[in-house]
């Protein structure tokens, strides 16, 4: 028996979430009713009547909190949102070391485009934003009354489930709209992704008048920043989820609006940057909307121990040792970074990263490896001196020696490594900035927005000068290129090649003779876990009427 609210969750598990967060609820409530006890100008209730819930800011972050940490899940492999969009692109690769990162091939099948609708992150990422959709429809049920304070918790959640099927659009192209909790179909067909578009569209500029003004509260909650850069998304996108033959000047003409009051409200570009990265950035004022990092959450972010090598531990006095994983793809980092990153002769220990032209280039980890005192790290293998150079996907130390599989690959630190870290980071994760703004207006100008070239190049150049860069003329190749220099592991960059038309024509995936490219792979298959559970998303998609 199944429980659907587009998760399609077995019934007991499904039943234990909604325990979970009812329990948080009430257990929120019983301190509410306490503090309102304490005041003889409040209202006391036994229970909180639904048509007075919620009555201030506390009792609303009592439900939205969890709602909003959901989506830390997106960011490993509980939920493989980040990593299916950096793998399965030019940017990031899981090479196996050995017997190291085998895991079953999962990390593999993403490079390769080999993926099937078994594939762990193809079940994980589909499973985990539905969780986040159903929290949000859940949550919804606990705002009906007529305040102020409600209405702005009802825009809250519409937008947040908005940005969780912008997500889910982008990814899987038709899927189940569902925007209710109680009374959700059990079995629901797909709804066609054009329509899931215009309605997404609509709900957030539905919200955007009771949603906090930017600046007002914390960027990891929804504010009308985040609402206006959700909206230039999908404009920006239109061609794509819409499947028009091409641009739509009107859609291009509505994402510079979006990116012209994203840009009014004040934002600003970090001189130094790689600070909305820090460990400490939840205040950058460059970051407009982003996921709470929480070292001390289960569930976080682990990417710098997936990335850096064991040895690093000396380097950051970490409380373990990392697990000496993933690096950046070599083609990306030379055709990306290499011109301009001051780093000429990586067996030169003198070469470190205060070396470099582009501000950015210092995301990587790269030639002679040192302690936490500046002595050269070493081990049986040799000196840690990490090549840009990766082999292949799968490497072993018989036939490519010990050194190479251990050592390939620059390795990508482009969240702030934290002296005496664990695996779980600190850093809250940028999901909209300032950044990709003025390179999404530069792009929608040169696709026949509304402007100029001569803005499309302001909007270029005003990145480039930040990272240290010339200026150059704006053409959208190099808003590509500039996007992946700038935006590289944000989760981006899979959805730009698409966009792009880059995505299933190139072949970037190292030493796979037996990958498969092609249109069918611009978006993922329906989890068979899914299908298995409900045969009716197997079935062509129906319409989804706008109200």
């Amino acid at each position: 028996m199944l429980h659907s609210n587009g998760g399609f969750l077995e019934m007991g598990f499904e039943i234990k979430i909604v325990k979970m967060k009812r329990n948080k609820f009430f257990i929120g409530l019983i301190g509410i009713i306490f503090l309102s006890a304490c005041s003889l100008e409040t209202d006391v209730y036994d229970y909180m009547p639904q048509d007075k819930f919620p009555e201030n800011e506390g009792q609303l972050e009592s439900i939205t909190l969890g709602v909003y940490t959901e989506q830390r899940h997106l960011l490993d492999d509980w939920g493989w949102w980040l990593y299916a969009q950096e793998v399965s692109s030019d940017v990031l690769v899981f090479p196996q070391r050995g017997t190291d990162w085998e895991d079953g091939g999962k990390w593999r099948v993403l490079n390769r485009h080999t993926w099937t609708a078994n594939a762990m992150a193809v079940q994980n990422m589909w499973r985990h934003i539905f969780y986040g959709v159903s929290a949000a429809n859940q949550a919804l049920e606990y705002f009906q009354a007529d305040t102020e304070v409600a209405a702005k918790a009802r825009a809250e959640m519409n937008v947040l489930r908005s940005y969780l099927y912008y997500l889910l659009i982008d990814n899987y192209g038709a899927v189940p709209y569902v925007d209710v909790f109680a009374g959700a179909e059990a079995f629901p067909f797909r709804n066609k992704r054009e329509d899931i578009h215009n309605k997404l569209i609509q709900v957030v500029k539905e919200a955007i008048p009771y949603l906090p003004e930017s600046g007002t509260v914390e960027n990891h909650k929804i504010s009308k920043g985040m609402a206006y850069m959700l909206l230039g998304k999908l404009y920006l996108n239109g061609k794509v989820y819409k499947g028009e033959a091409d641009f739509v000047k009107a859609d291009m003409d509505s994402a510079i609006v979006y990116m012209n009051k994203v840009i009014d409200l004040g934002y600003s570009l970090e001189a130094k940057r790689l600070a909305p990265f820090y460990a400490n950035n939840a205040t950058s004022p460059e970051v407009i909307f982003s996921i709470l990092g929480d070292e001390n959450a289960d569930d976080g972010m682990r990417h710098n121990f997936r990335t850096m090598h064991t040895l690093h531990q000396q380097t950051y006095d970490l409380q373990s040792s990392p697990w000496n994983g993933c690096a950046i793809k070599p083609d990306f980092y030379e055709n990306l970074f290499a011109a301009n990153d001051g780093f000429d002769n990586p067996n030169d220990i003198s070469t470190t990263n205060d070396e470099v032209v582009d501000q950015r280039s210092k995301a990587f980890l790269r030639g002679q490896q040192f302690d936490i005192n500046g002595q050269p790290l070493a081990d049986d293998n040799g000196s840690l001196v990490l090549t840009q150079e990766i082999k292949a996907d799968v490497m072993n130390d018989a036939s490519d020696g010990a050194a190479v599989t251990r050592f390939s690959g620059f390795r990508v630190v482009k969240y702030e490594v934290e002296i005496g870290s664990g695996p779980v980071m600190n850093n809250d994760f940028p999901v909209f900035r300032l950044a990709d703004a003025y390179l999404m207006r530069a792009e929608a100008t040169l696709r026949g927005g509304q402007g100029a070239n001569a803005t499309a190049d302001a909007d270029l150049n005003i990145i480039r000068y930040a990272a240290g860069l010339p200026n150059e003329a704006a053409t959208l190749d190099e808003v590509l290129n500039e996007r992946g220099r700038e935006l590289f592991m944000e989760g981006h960059r899979r959805s730009d090649l698409v966009r792009f038309g880059k995505f299933a024509a190139r072949n970037w995936w190292l030493g796979a003779p037996e990958s498969d490219a092609g249109n069918h792979r611009l978006v993922f298959p329906v989890p068979q876990d899914q299908l298995d559970a409900n045969p009716n998303l197997a079935s062509e998609p129906v319409s989804l009427e706008l109200e």
